[in-house]
């Protein structure tokens, strides 16, 4: 410490070098600058869905998930009624649950 007072660095203490570089903190997501957040497409889809427009929607809503990585409770909800109403009953199913464990 008095050496690198000499040099004329700081002297960072080994508590607060520890808390810099703790593996056991969970990291704030990071969001690149200018970004926008993974509920952008919601007034889309809902638009869209309302419209009665479901393959565009389902677009939407792709794209939705691909930028959230599958963590957006609203597109895959919506998914799920769109299947619903197609009929595929069990995938269905899956997608209400997805959205549920989100939530």
């Amino acid at each position: 410490a008095h050496a690198a007072r000499a040099r004329g660095q700081p002297v960072v203490n080994s508590a607060r070098r520890r808390r810099q570089h703790s593996t056991t903190e969970a990291a704030p997501p990071v969001r690149m600058a200018g970004a926008a957040p993974p509920e952008q497409h919601n007034w889309r889809i809902a638009q869209l869905y309302a419209r009665n427009e479901f393959d565009e929607c389902l677009a939407v809503v792709e794209k939705a998930l691909t930028a959230s990585n599958g963590l957006n409770e609203y597109p895959l909800y919506v998914k799920a009624l769109i299947t619903r109403q197609r009929g595929e009953i069990q995938q269905a199913l899956e997608l209400f649950q997805a959205a549920t464990c989100l939530n």
